[in-house]
């Protein structure tokens, strides 16, 4: 019988996007191994120990006292904890799942409000830890979500390990949806800089007689500084359900990620969405046909792709239908099988 290991940097539970992923990846290593997995979350980390992100890895490694033969990582930096897993069993296999961003768009943005990148992530951007923070050296098998993410991170560390995209998944309901005659606009995710909603705000700023909601677990600490009255900000929700009736478009105009799971999960509810070619579930979006792709950092634009859609009502409709026949495409358990097939090769040794 086959043992598995899953190490993530997030907890896991349908709220948030880096939660909802490791959820269903550990689910897809506890199928493939029957069960026979341990699982370490965000959870086993103490609040004063994780803003520093090697001390982090330093408590995950010490979590590790047997042998497995699949160990699973999601997030970063896992570097020692990899080290661990390989002393203790030298043939283990080992698979990091990254939704790699533009670390330079990244810094970029940070810089634009403000914020010092370096003093927050160090891991990231000194030399003598960047090699020790991106663990995909020493994997047998890396995953993207998105083709924009894989090009990026290989490049960067001229990877020449096995890499792949698997995209990631939703739920669609089974039934179609309704949407909110009143064109009203959605963002669902964290509002760190590189997300972009620093431009949302300033085009809701010019767009008069349209609504913005925000939803996430980490927006509650920005509603001081958010006071448009077009404006709403909650914080976690339970499921999509209760935040979706106040939503006809999704709006995601990331500057720089690797994927971005709340676009995908608006599709699901039959919204078609604006996203920025930042975003590398772009990728996935037929601009004009379930969506809109627009630049990534250009204001104008954006108010612009906002307000066709403010304009002509009918096309919420046609695109959100179009986006909720896509969404199936994508459905969480065949991304769970796909992971699957994926962990039988690496320890065949074969190509997937």
């Amino acid at each position: 019988m086959v043992t598995g290991l899953y190490v993530t940097t997030s907890n896991l539970s349908t709220e948030g996007g880096g939660d909802v992923v490791s959820l269903h990846e550990s689910n897809a290593l506890s199928k493939f191994c029957d069960g026979n997995i341990d699982i370490f979350t965000a959870s086993v980390v103490t609040d004063d120990v994780k803003p520093y992100p090697f001390i982090w890895d330093f408590t995950m490694s010490m979590k590790i006292n047997k042998k497995y033969d699949l160990a699973v990582f999601n997030g970063h930096p896992f570097h020692r904890t990899i080290g661990t897993v390989k002393y203790l069993n030298p043939d283990a296999k080992i698979v990091t799942c990254v939704p790699a961003h533009n670390l330079e768009h990244s810094i970029e943005e940070h810089h634009k409000l403000g914020i010092n990148y370096e003093q927050l992530y160090p891991h990231m951007v000194g030399a003598q830890f960047y090699e020790y923070a991106t663990q995909e050296t020493l994997a047998d098998a890396v995953v993207y979500p998105s083709k924009y993410s894989m090009d990026y991170l290989s490049k960067k560390l001229s990877l020449k390990n096995r890499q792949l995209v698997i995209p990631h998944g939703c739920l669609t309901p089974s039934e179609y949806p309704s949407i909110p005659s009143i064109p009203s606009f959605g963002y669902i995710g964290a509002l760190g800089p590189d997300k972009g909603v620093n431009y949302l705000l300033q085009a809701m700023s010019k767009l008069r007689g349209s609504k913005l909601t925000l939803y996430g677990k980490q927006t509650e600490s920005a509603r001081a500084s958010i006071v448009a009255k077009n404006v709403s900000v909650y914080g976690g929700y339970g499921s999509l359900d209760e935040i979706m009736p106040k939503i006809s478009v999704g709006v995601f105009p990331s500057a720089t990620e690797g994927f971005n799971l709340g676009a995908l999960e608006c599709m699901s509810y039959g919204r078609p969405i604006i996203i920025s070619e930042g975003a590398g579930f772009a990728e996935y979006v037929t601009d004009g046909v379930n969506g809109l792709v627009v630049p990534r950092c250009n204001v104008d634009v954006l108010i612009d792709s906002m307000k066709y859609f403010v304009d002509n009502p009918d096309s919420v409709a046609s695109m959100g239908k179009k986006a909720y026949e896509f969404s199936k495409l994508l459905q969480w358990s065949d991304v769970e099988s796909e992971y699957g097939k994926l962990f039988k090769s690496v320890l065949e040794g074969k190509k997937y």
